[in-house]
């Protein structure tokens, strides 16, 4: 007959998984709150024949907090606590009642109430009223990829958020990998649910916007210049949005690697010619251009191979094989020069104790340049900057690959170039310099135990191919709705993104009720949407107005708006105009 404080995640939290007796009784906790939850009711198969639940919060006095840490006053504390409650020599207030029985009507209206309240401007969690789909969504494997599918007002951030944390609970009771990344849209999106998570005492996970991941990988003082200010054309956005372009960035950074004569005199004279250097660089080339290696990785390798090249010879079949060498590099090199050819010639001579390994990584470093990711991007924008290498040369980008960054430098102006340079950059620039700082630094060691990620209908090439490197294989919660799809670049399906993702499966649940947007509002909602599309609409369970429309003279619109606005107390207003007038509404400073 006494309380049970537990997890909200636990198995036990689940009525339906209850295997006690007839009568649950359960208070659920989370960081600094309890929330109170009697259910009653008498099993019957796997269910509940009857469920009546009553829930009234009540914020934990001072004394009843749970511990933040485990520091020795802290456990002293406790104890002392727990002596004295079991000999009974202190009496402590209850905290609150537990409101009476109500009908399953009357608790519906309380749900919804709760769910809609929005007291503080930020995201609530949903302990208090989690309806048994969400409850389900929420305690599905988590080393299955999952994309979890609702409209507008269903639930689904809030859901998914309590997801990532049932997913650090069970990572944590099993002794796995438990690091999270959350990624929303938005930073503002991020500001309003990042509360939820502290909420329910997951304070270690990385909440951030796709455009301040893309961000976290440069150096401080290169992202301190940063500028989004930049507005892209339509079809250079759209050449943006594709993977292929990466390619071509890691096409521009293999023409940046000098292939040229190379004399050493550390030990002897020694030369390397050109033809020796892309034979190494051959060798790197697909597992570069794939995204498996760095310019840095290849620095470090070509360091190397100059050391055991140029360093004293094994035998002497490989001590006459490079005299040979190094005689008709000299030769070749002469001759070349006197017929006028534009040769390119690095010398490398010891200087007091400098050892040969120094000096060839001092030279691997002047013949594979480490180059800023921001000042490259500018150079790939810039018409007269001739990033590539002649078409002819093994690393020359294929006529698609060439035609996709001739359209998106297309337009580009001596002015915006310029910009380019100073940090100015648009938001479709955000992914290429992502991969442009992994392709110059090196693959980071960054991928982590579970992913989220919200808005996914939204997801273009070029961010899955981001996101990408951050997921353990499978192990990612999509969110979204295909009918809310904002951007014509994006992926049109979850099989595009369950492909591209490169998960071996993609379950799909999908969220039914709407409880934030009116039911009228949804019913209206549903007749523009195709049959097919019409399936997956939501059920709107909280009641409303019908939806006003109103048609209004361009003149008039100002001021339409204007007294709508200030007779309504909460809701959207939708305004439907030509693209030219929308943009000059849009500008206003009313």
């Amino acid at each position: 007959g006494e309380d049970l404080i537990i997890d909200f995640r636990a198995d036990l939290a689940s009525a339906k998984r209850t295997r006690s007796a007839t009568e649950i009784r359960v208070v659920l906790f989370k960081e600094d709150e309890i929330t109170r939850v009697e259910v009653v009711g008498k099993r019957r198969g796997t269910g509940l024949k009857s469920l009546e639940t009553v829930t009234s919060r009540v914020q934990a006095d001072e004394s009843q907090k749970l511990p933040k840490t485990k520091s020795k006053a802290k456990k002293d504390a406790i104890s002392k606590r727990k002596r004295e409650d079991r000999d009974g020599s202190v009496i402590r207030p209850m905290t609150d009642e537990l409101a009476p029985i109500v009908s399953v009507s009357t608790f519906v209206d309380t749900v919804l109430s709760e769910m809609v309240t929005n007291r503080d401007g930020k995201m609530r969690d949903i302990v208090a009223t989690i309806q048994a789909d969400q409850d389900a969504m929420m305690r599905l494997p988590t080393d299955v990829a999952l994309a979890i599918e609702g409209g507008p007002g269903t639930g689904k951030t809030v859901v998914g958020l309590h997801r990532l944390a049932f997913v650090a609970y069970e990572g944590r009771e099993r002794g796995t990998d438990h690091s999270l990344l959350m990624i929303g849209p938005s930073d503002q999106f991020v500001d309003y649910v990042k509360n939820v998570l502290y909420r329910l005492g997951e304070r270690q996970v990385i909440q951030t916007s796709f455009n301040a991941l893309c961000l976290s990988v440069l150096r401080e003082d290169e992202r301190r210049r940063v500028k989004l200010s930049i507005q892209d054309s339509e079809m250079g956005a759209l050449a943006k949005s594709t993977s292929a372009v990466f390619r071509v960035l890691r096409f521009m950074l293999l023409g940046r690697v000098r292939c040229v004569y190379v004399q050493v005199k550390t030990v002897g004279l020694i030369w390397v010619t050109p033809q020796q250097l892309e034979e190494f660089l051959a060798t790197k080339r697909a597992d570069f251009i794939d995204g498996k290696l760095s310019m840095k990785s290849i620095r470090e390798d070509l360091a190397n191979w100059l050391f055991r090249y140029c360093g004293e010879a094994r035998n002497f079949a490989e001590s006459s094989d490079r005299t040979r060498r190094t005689e008709s590099a000299k030769q070749e090199f002469d001759t070349r020069k006197a017929a006028g050819d534009n040769v390119e010639l690095v010398s490398v001579t010891s200087k007091g104790k400098i050892t040969l390994r120094e000096e060839t990584t001092t030279l691997a470093e002047r013949l594979v340049p480490d180059d800023e990711a921001l000042g490259l991007l500018a150079r790939f924008h810039d018409p007269k900057s001739d990033v590539f290498a002649p078409l002819g040369s093994p690393n020359a980008p294929s006529d698609q690959e060439r035609f996709l960054r001739e359209v998106i430098v297309r337009g580009e102006n001596a002015t915006s170039v310029s910009a380019r340079r100073g940090g100015a950059i648009g938001g479709v620039d955000l992914p290429l310099l992502h991969e442009l700082e992994l392709a110059i630094r090196g693959i980071r060691n960054t991928q982590y135990g579970h992913v989220m990620v919200d808005e996914a209908q939204d997801l273009t090439p070029a961010m899955v191919a981001v996101i990408r490197r951050y997921v353990t294989k499978d192990r990612i919660t999509l969110l979204g709705d295909f009918n809310q799809r904002t951007r014509i670049d994006a992926w049109q399906s979850w099989s595009d993104l369950r492909f591209r993702f490169g998960l071996d499966r993609l379950e799909r649940v999908v969220l039914t009720q709407s409880y934030r947007v009116p039911k009228p509002a949804l019913e209206l909602a549903a007749k523009v949407l195709s049959p097919e599309d019409r399936r997956l609409a939501p059920i709107g369970v909280r009641a409303g107005k019908a939806v006003e429309f109103r048609r209004v003279p361009a003149k008039r619109l100002r001021d339409e708006v204007a007294r709508v606005i200030k007779r309504a107390s909460e809701g959207q207003i939708l305004i439907v105009a030509s693209e030219e007038f929308a943009a000059s509404f849009a500008g206003g400073d009313e």
